[in-house]
């Protein structure tokens, strides 16, 4: 059964055009992908992106997750398999299940490369412990759980001091090769609301609609609303809600933002003038979707949203740019509704458009979306993506488009 304030909000402000917003579409403002992430915040290994692994003889007493993520990839080097994923948020939930005494998954590989990591961690003694399934009745057991915090906790700071500050000099020309042309045509072709999902923690995307959405003739909305109470901007799923008739520019953030805190229960939204780097563990964003999602309504509620919006019959354009699919959660919810939704026209837009579909959404459905291989940012893109949508509004009955 939908939710109630859901289902009224898709009522009111259902949109012609959903457009989704991955890493990729922020690499032009100097902000990195999650591989090149670790090259930031990991330089003891000397790294680019993880396929820059190298066999290092002195890996003894580093991070354990970076030391579980470098056997996952040694392990898929020596297999020749590109079946055995070096995904951090699936080690992340293996560390947090074991801490918590939760059943491992059923991931040989995964085990595999979690037991090399420990042993590296602590030494060759500890080898016939974790043979023997001993490991965990042993004090390097303490241990082992506030290493797992610890290293959280380390990347929780990381990424605030990497995506959390636009340092990039020439963000305004960026501005205009990017999102400026994107809206601008989105604009053109629809005289509707505008959804925006995401998944970047970092604030450009935000701030740009924050700032732009006038231009467009439309109210930016983000769940965040000025609380005379707290005297903070506070996160409500009713502050999507607005006493207007004017069209609106929504915007949700499935992972959350380096300009969100969480303060008590409630969570906070810092303009980006009140940017700080936050120092506490209960804002790690980098948190595993399956811990988000159950623990957090904000996350909650963003990705049944999610569900229902792509569910939902109205005819409309879905629009991905940059995006990986990498959260599983994201994928599976997207790939359900294509199959289901005659309804969707799903377009995906990456340089490796063709190659990308394939291999994330498998043959069943590559017939069901149309490939867009251009790099946003590059010169024409976004006019050449209107025109790709005015070749399929066809498929639509007015008033929608």
């Amino acid at each position: 059964m939908v939710n109630p304030p859901i289902k009224n909000f898709i009522d009111r402000y259902s949109a012609d055009v959903i457009l989704f917003i991955g890493a990729g579409a922020s690499v032009n403002f100097g902000f990195p992908l999650m591989n090149n992430f670790f090259s930031n915040y990991f330089p003891n290994f000397g790294l680019n992106t993880l396929k820059d692994l190298e066999f290092k003889p002195n890996l003894k007493g580093n991070d354990i997750i970076l030391l579980c993520m470098y056997y996952l990839y040694e392990n898929q080097i020596i297999e020749r398999s590109e079946n055995i994923k070096t995904d951090l948020e699936e080690v992340l939930q293996l560390m947090i299940d074991i801490r918590e005494n939760i059943n491992k998954p059923d991931n040989p590989n995964l085990l595999k490369a979690l037991n090399l990591a420990i042993i590296a961690k602590y030494g060759e003694n500890v080898k016939n412990d974790i043979e023997n399934n001993n490991f965990f009745k042993t004090d390097l057991w303490k241990n082992f759980s506030k290493e797992i915090d610890k290293s959280i906790e380390k990347l929780t700071l990381g990424l605030y001091k990497i995506y959390g500050k636009i340092e990039n000099e020439n963000i305004e020309i960026k501005l205009k090769e990017s999102y400026f042309p994107l809206f601008d045509i989105i604009s053109e072709l629809t005289r509707g609301n505008i959804m925006v999902f995401t998944t970047n923690y970092d604030p450009v995307l935000d701030i740009f609609l924050k700032n732009n959405s006038n231009k467009y003739d439309r109210i930016f909305v983000n769940g965040f609303k000025y609380d005379n109470q707290i005297k903070r901007n506070l996160w409500k799923f009713q502050n999507y809600f607005l006493k207007t008739d004017s069209n609106v520019i929504s915007y949700f953030n499935l992972h959350g933002s380096v300009l969100w805190e969480k303060e008590g229960n409630n969570w906070i939204y810092h303009e980006p003038s009140e940017f700080k780097e936050i120092d506490y563990f209960e804002n790690a964003l980098i948190k595993p979707p399956i811990v988000k999602i159950s623990k957090e309504s904000i996350f909650m509620n963003i990705y049944d949203f999610y569900t229902e919006i792509l569910k939902n019959q109205k005819p409309k354009f879905f629009i991905t740019i940059g995006f990986s699919f990498r959260d599983t959660d994201i994928l599976e919810i997207t790939k359900k509704h294509i199959k289901e939704n005659e309804n969707l026209i799903f377009i995906y837009f990456s340089p490796h458009a063709d190659k990308n579909i394939k291999i994330i959404f498998g043959e069943d459905l590559q017939n069901k979306i149309i490939p867009f291989t251009k790099a946003f940012g590059l010169p024409d893109c976004c006019k050449e993506l209107g025109q790709t949508i005015k070749n399929r509004i066809n498929k639509f009955k007015p008033p929608y488009i």
